[in-house]
């Protein structure tokens, strides 16, 4: 049994492990706790985004089964932030609410998703973070607690500056005052688990990545954002990371998470939706590559404007604020495909609705087609998929492709794509239909760094000194780990979790 001890949780959204390596030479809180715990890498969730990626932290269960999957389907209209409809997933399921169920005191500061608050052993403290699709907002548990500050201190930067340098100051001083915010709490409350999360780290990376990376064709040598990144990581650690452990007491545990990690956006693309079309699994509307023909110039006037959008930020703003007031015209955009829906049996589906270029994504099979022609088309998919080659070296740019099932198992399992896969990091797919199968992402400028599954990142320190039970810890792990660690070992009686504790004696 480990002993119990206090526990400090911070979640930093997209902290990269391959960046912290990278950079740690200039990061001495962070390099004092990776030498404490050398398997600092973690293994997020499919796909690996933030809402979902989150939702399996606090609960500890895949996502099929807390069901905060947003892989977006023409069929089903889809809305922009629609998973914040469903916070009733994780409400009572979540490690704060089995800790204050056993009595343990909580403190829990801006959890992602975690909006509105609901009753807590404790202090619960949520605030809306996607301020380009959602209104701000903060409410806390118990409604009278003062917070101290004018709420507007807290709200997060846009993440579509008009100009990418505005957003790199503001972003600072947003991070001081939720360090300032978050210590007031951690000082003076009463408290046996303390989790604050940080969302900003992560829309620095998609911005900038392009100022880091040689690859991206916007880097210049020496341009005035090279060091962005690297420069914020280095103010984490001294203004957040630094200040909590500080503060920690000598018997308490800390642990820093994060959600996903970090890289290049995929420069090369698949039309995946044309190579159906080409393997007789859709059919399209168009007739002919000709402005003449109605759908191909609705195909061609939407890849126009996401092309201004990509090129010109302002531009970018105003359709921010109009997808934030009407929603539901996200629905509107993936229902307007030239796809001749009555003749399509597949049909790509992403996180996106096509907007970004992900190497991550599914493929839906229609509804109404028999078993035994179901599991026929699955298989084909994933034969198309396995056959893709790189135009230029004729090397296979799928990773891998399997059914649903093969992935998670849940009850929400059909929120996902009939077939997942993740092709390699440089290629990404397209919604596209009418054209050339392979072409170049047109939205790398607007968001240049995308999520990445296989970099995560889990430190732990803990007084007694501990060691982990594996070397691929995933995200669904969190949840256990953090109630053994608090000394609730029976495990069991919170019901089945996806992740096991990773934690033993030393």
């Amino acid at each position: 049994m480990t002993s119990k001890a206090k526990v400090l949780i911070i979640g930093i959204d997209g902290l990269d492990a391959g960046l912290l390596s990278r950079f740690k030479g200039d990061l001495p809180n962070f390099a004092e706790l990776m030498r404490k715990w050398a398997s600092f890498r973690m293994h997020s969730v499919f796909p690996p985004d933030s809402p979902t990626a989150w939702a399996s932290i606090f609960t500890g269960l895949n996502p099929a089964k807390h069901g905060i999957v947003s892989f977006k389907d023409p069929f089903s209209r889809s809305r922009v932030g629609d998973y914040f409809d469903k916070v009733q997933n994780i409400k009572g399921k979540t490690f704060w609410d089995f800790a204050g169920k056993y009595g343990k005191k909580c403190c829990i500061v801006f959890p992602h998703l975690a909006y509105p608050p609901w009753p807590v052993n404790g202090i619960l403290v949520s605030r809306t973070t996607e301020v380009d699709i959602k209104k701000f907002d903060i409410k806390t548990y118990p409604a009278e607690l003062a917070l101290g500050c004018d709420p507007l201190e807290l709200k997060p930067v846009t993440s579509f500056p008009r100009n990418i340098g505005e957003v790199i100051q503001p972003t600072k001083q947003l991070v001081l005052n939720e360090a300032e915010f978050g210590m007031r709490l951690f000082e003076r409350s009463d408290w046996d688990v303390f989790f604050i999360y940080f969302s900003s780290l992560d829309n620095i990376e998609h911005i900038f990545w392009m100022a880091l990376d040689r690859r991206h064709p916007a880097y210049a040598e020496m341009n005035q954002y090279h060091e962005t990144i690297s420069d914020f990581y280095g103010f984490y650690d001294q203004h957040v990371i630094g200040k909590f452990m500080k503060a920690a007491a000598s018997d308490a545990a800390i642990i820093v998470i994060s959600d996903h990690g970090h890289g290049l956006r995929p420069l090369n693309l698949v039309r995946l939706n044309e190579l159906l079309a080409r393997s007789d699994l859709q059919k399209t509307k168009i007739k002919s590559r000709n402005l003449l023909d109605l759908n191909y110039l609705k195909e061609f006037a939407k890849k126009k404007m996401t092309d201004i959008i990509n090129e010109r930020r302002t531009v970018a703003k105003l359709a921010s604020r109009f997808l934030s007031m009407f929603p539901q015209s996200l629905g509107l955009y993936t229902g307007s495909s030239p796809i001749d829906w009555s003749n399509t049996l597949a049909y790509l589906s992403d996180s996106s609705a096509g907007l970004k270029t992900y190497s991550y994504a599914g493929v839906r099979v229609k509804n109404d087609v028999e078993p035994l022609v179901y599991e026929n088309i699955r298989k084909s998919i994933i034969e198309i998929l396995k056959h893709i080659e790189d135009p230029a070296t004729s090397e296979k740019i799928l990773e891998w492709a399997i059914r649903r099932e093969e992935l998670y198992d849940g009850p929400y399992i059909s929120r996902y794509p009939d077939v997942v896969f993740k092709l390699k990091d440089d290629w990404g797919v397209d919604w596209g239909t009418g054209s050339s199968l392979f072409g170049k992402s047109i939205t790398h400028k607007l968001f240049s760094g995308t999520h990445r599954q296989d970099s995560a990142v889990l430190l732990l320190h803990h007084p007694d000194g501990l060691r982990c039970r594996t070397d691929k810890p995933k995200l669904t792990d969190l949840t256990p780990t953090i109630l053994q660690l608090l000394g609730l070992d029976d495990l069991d009686s919170y019901g089945p979790f996806d992740g096991r504790s990773i934690i033993s004696s030393a």
